[in-house]
């Protein structure tokens, strides 16, 4: 990933050379974001599954010519009742999580209808838990921080239906790091608990994108494969709607 992030660096340094500065004209818009997991992640014999939504501001901008895509946002959300294993004990609780993310997509031939794409994008995710639950009868309380980085990469292809009317299809690996430290009683003993996973893993991802003259809406569905003790997959949904000023 080291070698795919210089490469990447490289080929958008030679377009500068090549295109000259651009002139940036900013798409803002809304966001709204909902990911969930086909079921939960086994860590270290400890479970943790996390659904959530969020909605926050996206902006984005096509440059050097269109053969750049740049896009960053950030995202508050909750993720209803998130679920864990806390010193034997099956606990769950509402959260709070904000997410921020950015993605660069380069086109070899923008101006042509089919045309394959390199994909790059980075997400961060940070929230707190309070939770309850129980280990047989004892009752188990307490309150836990949590994080989850991504970066992905990858190859695709984007096909113009229309002139403003494309879909995109990509597949490529991402790397991603879960950190969760919670604290908390079960029954009058105090505990204190960590789990921590990284891998690298597939994912494949679909997106629409249509413009109506200064909008531009999109929608996203991604499927991330997560390994630890098991393999559950996430998937994840994207809906945008940007101005051109």
């Amino acid at each position: 990933m080291i070698i795919f992030s210089r490469y990447f660096k490289q080929i958008c340094l030679l377009a500068v050379l090549t295109l000259g500065i651009p002139t940036f004209a900013i798409d803002l818009g809304l966001v709204g974001q909902y990911s969930k997991n086909s079921d939960s992640l086994v860590v270290n014999g400890r479970n943790i599954s996390i659904s959530s939504s969020g909605i926050g501001l996206e902006v984005s901008d096509t440059v050097f010519k269109e053969y750049l895509y740049l896009s960053a946002g950030a995202l508050y959300g909750s993720t209803g009742d998130a679920s864990a294993t806390f010193s034997g004990a099956a606990v769950s609780g509402p959260a709070k999580l904000t997410t921020t993310y950015g993605v660069i997509k380069a086109y070899a031939f923008p101006d042509n209808r089919w045309t394959p794409l390199a994909y790059y994008s980075i997400l961060s995710s940070n929230g707190g838990i309070t939770f309850s639950g129980y280990r047989n009868t004892t009752l188990a309380v307490g309150s836990a921080n949590f994080s989850y980085d991504q970066q992905a990469y990858g190859i695709g292809l984007r096909f113009l239906v229309i002139p403003d009317l494309s879909v995109e299809f990509i597949a490529g690996k991402h790397h991603w790091k879960l950190l969760s430290d919670a604290t908390g009683t079960l029954g009058t003993l105090g505990v204190s608990t960590n789990i921590e996973a990284t891998n690298t893993d597939t994912f494949n991802a679909a997106s629409l994108r249509y413009k109506n003259g200064n909008w531009t809406y999109s929608g996203e569905y991604g499927a991330y494969v997560l390994r630890s003790d098991n393999q559950v997959s996430t998937s994840n949904f994207k809906l945008a709607v940007n101005y051109r000023f």
